[in-house]
């Protein structure tokens, strides 16, 4: 096995195992309403939910899924959960600047996820398709793009992503929020931001987190972590929003918008360090080659000498005297 993935499709029993016991016990606890798997019951996404359009009066209006019935004050984005292990990701920090035939594209951040095939997660995916219902109520259905299920080893995949910048007319409104060191260490993202004339605001942000439990304790917390050491393997729980956005020719797209994520095992990383550490263990020996290092011979070759010119002068000495 020669990458995390390997060891995470080489031994799915076990690790589905692992991923069936998180959704489990995610489905019943304090945020199971949140969970994209209830989502994907009857009618449970149109009862539950409501379509916000930012623009109402305009056809190229982006549409968020937010709480219904809100009374009082802004309506709040409906922010999803979701687990599995990831399959691929572009996280920070970010180190180099992506073009296509010599333009800037617009950077983003993105995590795709695997379920392994369990039955939760091809559910969570039917809540997907369910909001897109919802988004779709605010314009002519037939102007939203189709939402196709990615696969990885014949598995079933989500992809959430975030964009690092905001155009102006999307961040009205909205304060600047600056990129810290983990996340733009050389500055290029700002140098981008500066070209694109775009801007980097609280709905480009995502979040990093791991989940920690006391052994002694067995109290749960969740840590700030640096995206840097999340990779493909790791055993995660997306934050997610759901939205929908104008892209030209009178088309709307559904976008899975990344809000955080949250590392809740690195058993896949644990599992394949360890066997190749085992690996290196057993390689057979190789062959043991001789080396001389220091000086001995050397001295003794100098000794060697010396006596040479001892008896070269002993004879010498002695044919005189003859």
């Amino acid at each position: 096995m020669n990458t995390y993935l390997d060891q995470l499709f080489g031994s799915l029993e076990k690790y589905r195992a692992e991923l069936k016991v998180v959704m489990d016990r995610e489905a019943g606890g304090k945020n199971q309403s949140l969970q994209l798997g209830v989502m994907g019951q009857p009618d449970r996404a149109r009862v539950a939910t409501a379509a916000l359009s930012r623009a109402p009066t305009s056809s190229r209006s982006r549409v968020d899924i937010v709480y219904p019935d809100v009374k009082e004050g802004s309506p709040e984005e409906m922010v999803f959960r979701i687990q599995g292990f990831i399959v691929s990701a572009q996280l920070p920090p970010f180190m180099q600047t992506p073009r296509s035939s010599g333009k800037t594209l617009q950077p983003k951040q993105s995590v795709k996820i695997t379920g392994l095939g369990l039955e939760e997660f091809d559910q969570a995916l039917k809540g997907i398709q369910a909001l897109r219902d919802v988004v779709s109520s605010q314009y002519d259905y037939t102007t939203l793009t189709p939402w196709k299920v990615e696969t990885e080893r014949t598995f079933s995949t989500l992809e959430a992503s975030n964009r690092y910048f905001s155009s102006s007319h999307e961040a009205s409104g909205q304060e600047t929020v600056t990129l810290g060191k983990q996340v733009d260490p050389m500055g290029i993202l700002l140098k981008i931001g500066q070209e694109l004339r775009s801007v980097h605001v609280q709905d480009n942000v995502v979040a990093y987190y791991e989940r920690a439990v006391n052994k002694d304790t067995s109290i749960v917390s969740y840590q700030q972590i640096s995206p840097g050491f999340i990779r493909p393997g790791h055993l995660v729980e997306l934050q997610v929003g759901v939205c929908s956005v104008p892209i030209g020719k009178g088309k709307n797209m559904m976008l899975v918008k990344l809000r955080s994520v949250c590392v809740l095992s690195r058993l896949v990383e644990h599992d394949f360090n360890t066997m190749n550490l085992q690996r290196m263990i057993n390689v057979a020996p190789m062959n043991k080659v001789k080396r001389k290092v220091g000086y001995d011979e050397d001295v003794e070759e100098m000794e060697t000498s010396i006596e040479k010119r001892m008896r070269i002068s002993d004879d010498q000495d002695e044919n005189m005297t003859n």
